[in-house]
């Protein structure tokens, strides 16, 4: 971690990075679903065209795709918001992502989505939706369409594979090894080895 005077907002401020992983823990819809107390993650974007404004690009339940300043969440959320930082991730691609995240605001919340989620972790129900013809591919790693609505961790995930794609990178770092992007939770990024944690419960 790296070392901070204090967990307020006007000193962790300078210390992130676009790219960089918000993690929102209250107890919310992904956290039901995921057995998690991460409830929510989104991205870090410093607009230097917009008065060096640092924001949030997000997908969130009943809004869907949004850009947030940081600062409005710390005031909402007091000392529930943890910062992560992907581990060795070359900033340009960082910086890719960051401008994929922002230019994705308008899109729809994957709800669906969610209902998998939880599904794959209530066996005796998805036991039942799988006796009524219920099917998940859960090992395809081609990432979803660019339109297509997204959940908070499945949006963040994409966002870095569609910016290695962009970029002709085969390899290297990795968000989240192993899993499709519909299938990851936020437990799963903050938990995946490729992320270092800044700074934990931000306050005003």
């Amino acid at each position: 971690m790296i070392p901070l005077k204090s967990p307020k907002y006007k000193y962790v401020r300078d210390v992130i990075e676009s790219g960089d992983m918000m993690v929102l823990k209250r107890p919310g819809l992904i956290s039901w679903a995921t057995f998690s107390p991460a409830s929510h993650v989104g991205m870090f974007v410093w607009r230097e065209s917009d008065q060096n404004v640092l924001s949030v690009a997000e997908s969130r339940e009943l809004l869907g795709s949004r850009v947030v300043t940081f600062s409005s969440q710390v005031r909402q959320f007091p000392g529930m918001i943890d910062i992560y930082r992907p581990k060795d991730c070359p900033m340009e691609v960082k910086e890719r992502a960051a401008t994929l995240a922002f230019s994705w605001a308008g899109y729809g919340y994957n709800y669906p989505g969610i209902a998998a989620l939880a599904l794959d972790r209530l066996p005796i129900l998805r036991f039942g939706a799988e006796l009524l013809g219920y099917t998940r591919d859960r090992s395809s790693m081609v990432i979803s369409p660019r339109e297509k609505s997204k959940f908070c961790s499945q949006f963040y995930i994409w966002c870095y594979r569609k910016a290695k794609i962009e970029m002709g990178l085969i390899g290297g770092w990795e968000p989240c090894p192993g899993v499709n992007d519909g299938s990851v939770t936020p437990g799963h990024l903050m938990h995946s080895g490729a992320f270092e944690l800044v700074a934990s419960d931000i306050q005003p």
